[in-house]
């Protein structure tokens, strides 16, 4: 039996992990463990937190997601350790900052990789071949974005609402105050206006601080998430799930981005099924050494 290990440690990413987790925990060949790592912690604390846990358990694989800096903290220890990595949405492209580097560094660790898009798995292997690392095992399997997808709709009598979730860029916290500035403007005072939490980087406390009182929601059920999202007269802010989830029930005027976190980020090539394609690779790959 294959023993995989997933890295797991923020709202977003758990989102598209979930579809692959419920396959996995019910394939007969196949040992699921989770490894949660703090996104409060710095690399260095999630590094100590990823060895101690992949020391006391052996794994076959391990599946990094993405580029957060917990991600990133667990593929350094699983490379370290010699345990083949599996890349989780390699390639994507946003906006120049930590995230990029993150997981351009995942990618390089890493023995497999799985893209979102033809666009994506051109960025990995352009990016494998300038560096002279093998291009074999890159696949362009798309998004699990969609798979397994609930919606819980809103209450029939809910009035018209906006829907507002800002992150802080990584890149330059500075720009935190310009941009609610730029949100506050939007909003209209006769219609009601959800705003969810950002997802805990630096600065958060000061978009925390900015919404005070006004309607909000931490972490919400993600069927009743894209309900919301669904449902809403506007989308306003810089989540990822505007250019990913969002253009699926609403128009582009409806989705209002803010600042450049989104910048360059595409996701016109997610389609259903992501999940089993995964799966089936899992199955037949033989990752070979690190």
């Amino acid at each position: 039996m294959t023993r995989i290990c997933i890295v797991s440690s923020h709202r977003a990413e758990r989102g598209l992990l979930q579809p692959l987790i419920n396959r996995l925990e019910a394939h007969p060949d196949f040992s699921l463990h989770l490894m949660e790592l703090d996104p409060q912690f710095d690399i260095g604390s999630n590094c100590l937190e990823a060895r101690s846990y992949l020391q006391a358990v052996k794994h076959d694989l391990m599946i990094i997601p993405c580029d957060r800096a917990e991600a990133l903290a667990g593929a350094l220890v699983a490379f370290e350790l010699n345990i083949p990595i599996i890349h989780f949405h390699a390639g994507d492209v946003g906006t120049v900052c930590k995230d990029e580097v993150y997981r351009h560094a995942i990618s390089l660790m890493a023995s497999v990789h799985l893209c979102n898009g033809p666009s994506a798995k051109k960025v990995v292997c352009d990016m494998l071949q300038a560096v002279g690392r093998p291009v074999g095992c890159v696949y362009d399997v798309g998004s699990t974005a969609m798979d397994d997808i609930e919606i819980d709709e809103p209450v029939p009598d809910l009035s018209p609402y906006d829907l507002i979730l800002y992150n802080p860029p990584t890149n330059d916290p500075e720009l935190i105050n310009r941009e609610l500035d730029e949100i506050e403007e939007l909003i209209d005072p006769d219609v009601t206006v959800f705003w969810g939490y950002p997802n805990g980087d630096p600065g958060s406390e000061i978009v925390i601080e900015r919404i005070g009182d006004q309607f909000t929601f931490r972490n919400m059920p993600r069927p009743q998430f894209l309900g919301h999202v669904k449902n809403c007269r506007y989308f306003i802010g810089n989540s990822s799930s505007m250019v990913c989830e969002a253009p699926m029930w609403l128009s582009p005027e409806q989705i209002i981005h803010i600042g450049d976190r989104n910048r360059n980020r595409s996701f016109d090539d997610i389609q259903p099924g992501a999940t089993d394609r995964i799966v089936g690779i899992l199955e037949v790959t033989d990752c070979g050494p690190v």
